[in-house]
């Protein structure tokens, strides 16, 4: 079976706090030394991606203190664009790249490194599923089954809006695409730009959602829900 999908409008309150989790080499951290969640910003200029970082401070103002300036060389040329930026709770980076003049779309792991020079791995094994598009957002999405916790990289164009992609990030250094069924995506929108996931149990304080998004264009609030999911870790997923 494959993902179900309804995208709908929904109003959340959401609060996070979690430990930071062990962190493998190249891996991006999570949350302060007080607990406090990392919000990562990515910009691309001039052939290189300038990931910012920062989180709010006691009085909720929020406060930049870091800007990693490091990824410059990556394995396509004639870029548009590198988007979709989105990091897992194990602190595991991923982004998509655009290439001038062609609609095709490439996965890539940002790896950090503490000397400031940091490396954009392509993940070739997933390029032909990933196929071609506007992806332009993602985020991630996470879920217990049986005291293992799948990992995945959803993206798409805007919220929901064409070529929607699912990449299960496995422990061994693998991916797997898989292709989403989406319910009443007329409601998502390719001017909502970034989108978060915010639970994995369709919990009523969440109302029911799994992802949200802001579209400002239309100020509408988006929310997007996972109605079926099986296979969890097989190719049959």
């Amino acid at each position: 079976m494959s993902f179900l999908m309804i995208v709908s409008l929904a109003y959340v309150t959401i609060e996070a706090s979690d430990t930071q989790p062990a962190l493998a080499a190249g891996e991006f951290d999570c949350v302060d030394d007080d607990g406090r969640t990392y919000i990562y910003q990515s910009t691309w200029a001039r052939g290189v991606l300038t990931i910012n970082r920062g989180v709010n401070n006691d009085s909720g103002t929020f406060v930049k203190d870091m800007a990693y300036e490091t990824f410059n060389s990556w394995s396509h040329s004639s870029i548009d664009e590198v988007n979709s930026l989105s990091i897992t709770s194990d602190g595991e980076m991923f982004a998509v790249l655009k290439r001038t003049n062609t609609s095709q779309v490439y996965f890539y792991k940002l790896n950090y490194n503490s000397s400031g020079v940091g490396t954009a791995t392509h993940i070739s094994s997933v390029t032909s599923d990933l196929g071609t598009g506007d992806n332009n957002a993602a985020s991630n999405y996470e879920v217990d089954v049986g005291g293992t916790t799948y990992k995945y990289i959803v993206t798409s164009k805007g919220f929901f809006n064409g070529n929607t992609k699912v990449i299960r990030v496995n422990g061994d250094g693998t991916y797997k695409v898989i292709e989403p069924d989406i319910i009443n995506g007329s409601n998502g929108s390719n001017k909502a730009k970034d989108f978060a996931w915010v639970s994995n149990d369709g919990a009523s304080v969440y109302g029911g959602n799994d992802f949200v998004g802001f579209d400002s264009n239309a100020n509408d609030l988006l929310g997007a829900k996972i109605t079926t999911h099986t296979g969890h870790g097989t190719d049959s997923e």
